[in-house]
């Protein structure tokens, strides 16, 4: 029960959106009756008149005394507020691509962000937001503001009593605001705030943004028409470009900021964009939130935008500018002080490790030496052994080359003429010689006759001395009956070659 009553409470409150511009703080207040918006009523106070920097002691002054007028106005419930801040004090960049691209570009961001100088030298804050749109692509959103810019805005808001939920740039709350009224739902729309330092061209499409560009160097209120329809045909590349995501191409123009500066764009457009050209104050959604705005000025429409954060069905996700430094403020101090003192910590482990590291090796030297020593004597006997195996291999080399230098008996010509001289009906089995010069040939033959015409054949050969038949015996062969003969042979040119070798060279 006690949680129910809670959630009506939450449900029934009211909400408070702060936009911060150049020179004034608006703010809208929305009534929420079960979590419904039923109310919407619109503030605004002047915090300077012009060239003053928020995280200034001069600009806190005025917007702190701006606040305070303002919740002056408001219900003392409201201790809790939503910011936007006007693109003058932050960067927003949108990348959409696949996975891997995104998560790159979005670090890329980060590693360049004190690289804007525009926002300021020092220490930059950023805040991202990502969405999935199918397994292989995300679009991601990203704003750098300076840091300074949000912890005076965090200071001076808790110096009013007010505490900080979300801070984000006012182009993704008109975004939000024009999805929620169902503008951009079937067809990207060209989103024009101009203001007092030049003019911001964003494309929406379904309540996201997927381009803010401020073109450079626009000194008169009369250059933006011009500006417009010189980048329209680059504006509608970019969305073919993305045609995945934006399905086509722009299809409406909404002018957004001060009512009296959206009307002198839309006389001087014209006809000149072949598209329709109209104010975001008067267009007629299909929306609950038509009714409501219709008392809320144009120029407070980013506040309201600002404000749908707390409504579930309208809350589309953006970059938070306050994740970031609220994470930096809220974190405990033993999380911090292990921040600090983890890296000393680390490097004292790692001293200690070396330390101890050289200490092992210093014992293990100790230990290579006293073995060193037990094998000094092995060392100098190898080195003996080492120098015999060099000398034997002296020694076996000039042997191989007296080797080489001996003549060899020719005993491929003898095989050779002993298998010319072999009969039709004979087959030789083997030949074989000895280390004594005797020559044994064995064969088959279908008659016997052949032996001995074979024999004295071999016998007449110049290097055979005498050819003598050792046997003939019957045998079976595959081919049939045969007989199984041996000849032995005296070798006369082994003789010859053993009586010249005299061990001389």
């Amino acid at each position: 029960m006690a949680e129910k009553r809670n959630n009506k409470k939450i449900d029934n409150r009211h909400v408070l959106a702060l936009q911060i511009g150049h020179t004034k703080v608006r703010a809208v207040l929305y009534q929420l009756r079960e979590g419904r918006p039923i109310a919407c009523e619109s503030l605004e106070e002047a915090w300077q008149e012009g060239g003053i920097k928020i995280a200034t002691e001069e600009g806190m002054q005025g917007l702190r005394r701006a606040l305070r007028s303002l919740l002056a106005n408001v219900p003392r419930t409201v201790d809790k507020a939503y910011v936007a801040l006007s693109g003058e004090f932050c960067v927003t960049r949108v990348v959409s691509d696949t996975n891997d691209n995104v998560s790159h570009e979005v670090r890329e961001i980060e590693s360049r962000s004190r690289l804007y100088l525009s926002l300021g030298h020092g220490p930059k804050v950023v805040a991202g937001s990502i969405v999935q749109q199918d397994p292989r692509h995300q679009h991601a959103t990203v704003s750098v503001v300076h840091r300074q810019t949000i912890e005076a805005i965090l200071d001076v808001a808790k110096s009013a009593g007010l505490s900080v939920i979300a801070v984000e740039p006012t182009v993704i709350s008109l975004c939000r605001l024009m999805g929620a009224m169902g503008l951009d739902r079937e067809a990207p729309s060209l989103l024009v705030c101009p203001g007092q330092s030049g003019v911001e061209i964003a494309v929406s499409f379904q309540g996201q943004l997927y381009l803010d560009y401020r073109p450079a160097g626009i000194t008169r209120q009369e250059e933006i028409a011009e500006i417009l329809v010189h980048h329209l045909e680059r504006l509608q590349r970019y969305c073919r470009r993305h045609a995945r995501v934006l399905k086509n191409s722009i299809a409406s123009v909404y002018l957004t900021g001060e009512q009296y500066r959206a009307e002198s764009i839309r006389e001087q457009l014209g006809d000149r964009l072949n598209m329709p050209v109209q104010i975001l104050e008067t267009i007629a959604a299909e929306s609950e939130l038509t009714p409501l705005l219709r008392s809320v000025p144009i120029s407070h429409y980013p506040a309201a935008g600002m404000g749908l954060l707390a409504i579930r069905e309208y809350a589309t996700p953006g970059p938070n500018l306050m994740e970031r430094l609220k994470s930096d403020h809220e974190e405990h101090l033993l999380r911090r002080a292990a921040k600090v003192l983890g890296p000393i910590a680390a490097v004292m482990l790692c001293a200690v490790i070396a330390w101890g590291y050289l200490i092992e090796q210093r014992w293990h030297v100790q230990q290579l030496e006293s073995q060193a020593a037990e094998l000094d004597p092995i060392h100098r006997e190898s080195l003996l052994l080492r120098g015999a195996m060099r000398r034997g291999r002296e020694t076996l080399n000039v042997h191989q080359q007296i080797g080489r230098q001996l003549r060899q008996p020719d005993v491929a010509e003898w095989v050779h003429a002993l298998g010319s001289k072999v009969p039709q009906n004979i087959w030789l089995t083997s030949i074989s010689l000895d280390n004594e010069g005797d020559l044994t040939i064995e064969g088959n033959t279908t008659t016997e006759a052949s032996i001995y015409t074979y024999s004295e054949e071999i016998g007449h050969l110049p290097f055979v001395n005498r050819a003598t038949v050792d046997g003939a015996i019957p045998s079976a062969t595959k081919a049939g009956p045969a007989i199984k003969f041996t000849i032995h042979c005296d070798i006369d040119a082994w003789e010859n070659l053993e009586g010249k070798n005299d061990d001389s060279v």
